[in-house]
Formats: C-alpha cells, sequence, structure tokens
C-alpha cells in the first residue's frame, strides 16, 4: 500500500503540481488540430442537416440574362496548402537537432529544402490564382458581362452581391503574429539570448485568430439569414456597409504589445525588495562570494545544511558545480559529475521577481525526472543535494522554463 501510494503521489499528483512545460507546449498543435477537427466536423453536421432540401438532384443556379456569377475557386485551398509547406519548413529549420526524420537524417538538415518547396508552391498558387482573376476581367462585352450600370446598393433582382469585408485583412494580420511568435519560439538563440518571448506572441497570435472566425462566422450567419429571407421574400438583400475595425485592431495592437511586454520580462513588474537588495548580491556570488550575505550558499556543505537543504531534506555534500541563471537562461550549457557520488548543484537566480530551478532529468529534457530542485524566486541562492547518478547522459532543465537546458554528463 505504500508503494502504491508513493507512484500515486509522486507519478501522478506530481506530475499534475509541477507539469513537464516544454511538453504541454508541445501539445499546442494536437490541440489546435483538435479544435479544427470538431469545428468541421460541426460544419459538416449542419451543412447535412440545413434545409430547404429538394428532390431530384442540386438545384443549378441560373444567373439573370447579362449578369456574370464568377464560378469556385481552388487557388484558396493550393495557396493555403503551399503556406503550409512554407512555414513548416521555416518551422524545420530552427528544429532541435535531436528529432530526427526516419530515424537518421535531422530535420534540420531538411528544413530549407522544405522551404524552397514551399515558396516555390506559393509562387504557382499566386500565378495561378492571379491567371483566374486576369480571366474573369478579361472576357469581352457582351458575353456574360452585366451589360450597363446599375445600383449597387440594390442589385438587380435575384441578384445577391455580399458586400466588401475587412476579416481578410484581419485574418492575414492575426496569422503573421501567429508565425511570429512561433518563429521566435523555435529560434534556439532567440530563446536563448531573451528567453522564451515568442510563446506569448504565439497565443496573442491564436486569441486574434479566434476573434477573427468569430467575426467571420458571425457574417456568415447574417449572409445565411438574408438568403432564408429571400426564400419568402423573392429578393436578396444586401448586409449593410461594414465601418473600418478600428475596434479590432486597436484591441490586436493592446494584445500585441502586452505579448511583448510579457515575453520580454517587463510584465509583471518585478518586486521593488527584490531589485533594490540585489545589486551587489548577484554579482558576487559568481566569482566565489565577495559579502558575508552571498557566500552562504557557495560555502563548504557543511555549514549551509540547515539554511539550503534540499526539498528532499538531504543535506548538501560532495563536489560542488555552479550553475547561474540570468536573463532566463543558464550561465553553463554543459556541466559535469562524478558517477554513483552524491554532489551538489549551487544555484544562483539573479532574475529579480522571476522563479528558476533546477531540474535532471534522464537523457533528454523530456525524459525521466530523476532529481527536481526547488523553486526559488530571485533574487535568491539555494544549495541542492542530489544523490548519486549512474554513469551517462543527463539534461538539467528550469522547470518553471523549458527553455534553459543544458547536459549534465556523469563518469
Amino acid at each position: 500500500m505504500t508503494d502504491l501510494w508513493n507512484t500515486i503521489v509522486n507519478d501522478y499528483l506530481g506530475r499534475l503540481v509541477s507539469p513537464d512545460w516544454g511538453a504541454l507546449v508541445g501539445l499546442i498543435p494536437v490541440a489546435l488540430l483538435g479544435v479544427v477537427a470538431l469545428y468541421v466536423g460541426w460544419i459538416l453536421v449542419r451543412f447535412a442537416t440545413a434545409g430547404p432540401r429538394t428532390r431530384g438532384g442540386p438545384v443549378v443556379p441560373r444567373t439573370p440574362a447579362g449578369v456574370h456569377m464568377p464560378g469556385p475557386s481552388l487557388s484558396p485551398l493550393y495557396l493555403a496548402a503551399a503556406a503550409t509547406v512554407l512555414f513548416l519548413g521555416l518551422a524545420a529549420m530552427n528544429a532541435d537537432p535531436t528529432i530526427l526524420v526516419l530515424g537518421a537524417i535531422p530535420l534540420r538538415d531538411i528544413g530549407p529544402w522544405i522551404f524552397a518547396l514551399g515558396v516555390l508552391l506559393t509562387i504557382g498558387a499566386g500565378l495561378y490564382w492571379g491567371r483566374e482573376v486576369m480571366r474573369e476581367s478579361g472576357r469581352p462585352a457582351g458575353r456574360g458581362v452585366v451589360a450597363g450600370a446599375f445600383d449597387a446598393r440594390r442589385p438587380p433582382e435575384g441578384v445577391h452581391v455580399p458586400g466588401p469585408s475587412f476579416r481578410p485583412v484581419l485574418i492575414a494580420v492575426a496569422a503573421t503574429v501567429l508565425f511570429l511568435g512561433l518563429g521566435l519560439s523555435t529560434n534556439q538563440q532567440i530563446v536563448k539570448d531573451h528567453g522564451d518571448v515568442g510563446l506569448p506572441i504565439l497565443l496573442a497570435g491564436l486569441v486574434m485568430i479566434a476573434i477573427v472566425g468569430l467575426q467571420w462566422l458571425r457574417d456568415a450567419v447574417v449572409e445565411y439569414r438574408l438568403a432564408v429571407k429571400a426564400d419568402r421574400t423573392g429578393h436578396l438583400e444586401n448586409p449593410p456597409a461594414p465601418h473600418f475595425p478600428w475596434v479590432t485592431l486597436g484591441f490586436f495592437a493592446l494584445l500585441f504589445v502586452g505579448a511583448v511586454l510579457v515575453g520580454t520580462g517587463t510584465l509583471p513588474p518585478s518586486s521593488g525588495g527584490g531589485t533594490a537588495g540585489g545589486g551587489a548580491a548577484p554579482t558576487s556570488a559568481p566569482g566565489g562570494g565577495g559579502t558575508a550575505a552571498t557566500s552562504a550558499p557557495a560555502a563548504t556543505p557543511a555549514g549551509s545544511g540547515a539554511a539550503t537543504s534540499a526539498p528532499g531534506g538531504g543535506t548538501p555534500s560532495g563536489p560542488v558545480i555552479k550553475i547561474v541563471a540570468q536573463n532566463i537562461a543558464f550561465d553553463v550549457s554543459e556541466i559535469t559529475a562524478p558517477a554513483d557520488t552524491a554532489f551538489t548543484i549551487s544555484f544562483d537566480n539573479q532574475d529579480a521577481g522571476i522563479p528558476h530551478n533546477v531540474a535532471i532529468h534522464k537523457d533528454s529534457p523530456t525524459g525521466d525526472v530523476v532529481f527536481m530542485g526547488e523553486i526559488i524566486t530571485g533574487v535568491a541562492q539555494k544549495d541542492y543535494a542530489v544523490p548519486a547518478l549512474p554513469a551517462g547522459t543527463y539534461a538539467f532543465v528550469c522547470t518553471v522554463h523549458p527553455n534553459m537546458v543544458g547536459t549534465l554528463t556523469v563518469q
């Protein structure tokens, strides 16, 4: 029963209390795919149950004489598929080098080829779409083109001409923010230098797309209701002309600025006490301890047992390895520890008001957790008592900021 209780508390409840944020971020595309699948399924159900229904095959609409109605086009689908390949290549170029294709080829190596293919497909889809537009605009007079002028506010009887819409422009703005955040999140150099600045921008882009999608769905509902009304009145009316979306664009601007401020660490503001009292402490600790206040974490383990014991209750002992967190990054990317020997990690969090810790995972940053250090909010120091580990390769990670990673070699 004790083993079962420890398994429930440590393996299951522990993951809820301290989740693997890197794995959760990796599940965002899967969640988006699920949302898209549910939305498409809802559309199919609505389409299958929409009325009125007729018998004897589909009804082919006939436009009035002298009126040309352009037919459906697959160009938007071609362009969307090309853009998907384009951004897939962009993400692949910034992928982790450990991600392999077919078990041997690094995804990062084939990223430029995917990106080049996406560029060619995008150009081809654009040219195809332009050809369709030129074909429509070049139709000679008298062959399906509206003869003469008519009042645009009241089209000919039986003809419904939807008004202009700003939704394509807004969805393009939202998609730009989304892929900007995706690019920043997958660029390892930017993550190392500036932290996870791209994730808030990525989430802001998702919110923008959701807002525009709901607005577009509302427009479609209005169009559908006008068509239903036309079944009773015999005349299709146009919705009111849209106004310039100042409110939506203003909200998008505030959302984007807020995401940038959160990503750069400007918001939320750090506590005044941490910044005021942390001037001398963070500078002296890495150099070996210049003041009494900062010498405790770097002192011998015997003198710091009660104050800096690890979360598990152990006392720091053995060799001491120093790790500093600053600007949401570790100051070292590789450390070495002796095999089968307990050791101490002297951790110095120099980011004022920002929580960090050091966790050790087996093999990779997403592997099994073999040690979980207590999360401390900077400016602060902590000595972690790490138990003896067998020889091998490990990864040390900040649980709060999964982009902060390094390699631990135990030999």
